[in-house]
């Protein structure tokens, strides 16, 4: 069983998948909008046009649906494309941003945090932990600087990941000349990262930043 098999709601029998998506595309608005304190269970029934025992029958409570939507967006930002080199890399990064745009409240909003409690934790390190390989294989296949290990690797990429959320906050309240495009908060990262890569890594990413921009 795969590490999002284990962490995926089980689909109880008799449950309508359409009506199932329909009730998590909803509360997924409604909670990006408003707030998961904002938002009733009989405001989501509402807004899907199912009575609130329906809803319940699929989602006993608030924190299944936050549940749910969490392990549905793992799913989503694992990178499964046969992709290698500096171009997975790069997907293992867009993942991460697409995924903080499909569900800001699950990264601004402490309510949200405090009903999953350690599932965000397990979650977020789930995903996080995609990077690691992807940097050892560019060590070993000679595109990253063999040094890029360590304090040095740990503090490069803590650096990274805790400005998405600086950057996601950009998007939601944009400011002049302090907001990125997605394109751009991408780009960024290889500015960072470009001095560590070899000769051979910076001849790649000289030939594919070109297509990731398209």
């Amino acid at each position: 069983m795969s590490q999002i098999e284990q962490i995926r709601p089980p689909v109880r029998a008799g449950v309508s998948r359409e009506t199932r998506g329909r009730i998590l595309n909803s509360a997924r608005r409604l909670f990006n909008e408003q707030g998961v304190g904002n938002v009733s269970m009989r405001a989501i029934a509402s807004d899907v046009e199912i009575s609130v025992g329906n809803l319940t029958y699929y989602f006993p409570r608030k924190k299944d649906l936050v549940s749910a939507l969490m392990a549905e967006d793992i799913e989503e930002t694992i990178v499964r494309e046969p992709v290698e080199g500096l171009a997975r890399l790069n997907s293992v990064f867009e993942g991460m941003l697409r995924s903080l745009l499909r569900n800001p409240f699950f990264f601004l909003d402490d309510q949200a945090k405090n009903m999953i409690g350690h599932e965000e934790t397990d979650n977020i390190q789930k995903v996080h932990g995609q990077i690691d390989p992807v940097l050892d294989d560019l060590i070993e296949t000679g595109r990253l600087q063999s040094s890029f290990q360590g304090k040095t690797r740990n503090d490069v990429m803590a650096v990274l990941l805790l400005s998405h959320i600086s950057w996601l906050r950009s998007v939601i309240r944009p400011r002049p000349l302090f907001t990125l495009t997605m394109e751009e908060m991408l780009e960024a990262h290889w500015t960072v990262l470009y001095p560590w890569l070899t000769d051979e890594g910076r001849k790649e990413y000289d030939r594919v930043k070109l297509d990731w921009a398209e």
